[in-house]
């Protein structure tokens, strides 16, 4: 059992340890909704989904909340993206963090005039930024391979991802459309 989620440009998968679950169909959940659900059960709560109809009931200790579903169908399922990608590097999530962080200043942020340069750009093991003004060149250990194209506005969903790590090691996987940042440890 997993969670997909998308946010219109970042994917997201966060298997879930300690289910059951009878017969496999696939149901949608606002995020936010959920989330302020969620915040109001305690660490040890045990949920239960049912789905019918197009609805989902939610069952916690302390009550049960109905939610809307869309039709699973028009997800953008990106599972076959993330088996033709490559592994293209492994870096400590810590000192990526800290190299995003430091680069981003330089990324330019003028998206009508500079598009291609709205970016923090991985090439030769370095991680490269520019705003027009100044330009950034930071090396990360075990980024020799990776090709990513990180969006400056995508970084906030990375860096939090990141956070999440510690300093745990984080996979990055590439293909021509898209790049995925992961770890076998489910986190």
């Amino acid at each position: 059992m997993a969670v997909y989620g998308w946010s219109g440009k970042t994917f997201a998968f966060a298997p879930i340890s300690g289910t059951t679950y009878d017969g496999v169909e696939a149901f949608t959940i606002e995020a936010k909704r959920l989330d302020q659900w969620v915040s109001t059960l305690s660490d040890s709560a045990v949920v239960e989904f049912a789905f019918t109809d197009g609805t989902v009931v939610a069952k916690a200790p302390r009550g049960k909340n109905i939610f809307q579903s869309l039709d699973p169908a028009s997800f953008p399922w990106w599972d076959t993206l993330w088996e033709s990608s490559k592994e293209t590097g492994k870096v400590r999530a810590d000192l990526f963090r800290s190299a995003i962080n430091h680069s981003r200043p330089f990324i330019c942020d003028d998206e009508t005039r500079q598009p291609k340069l709205c970016v923090l750009e991985c090439k030769d093991g370095m991680l490269r930024s520019t705003d027009l003004t100044a330009m950034n060149r930071t090396t990360v250990p075990g980024l020799t391979d990776c090709t990513v194209r990180l969006h400056g506005k995508d970084l906030g969903a990375l860096n939090s991802f990141l956070a999440l790590q510690g300093d745990g090691e984080v996979t990055i996987y590439e293909t021509d459309r898209a790049q995925f940042f992961g770890t076998l440890d489910g986190k």
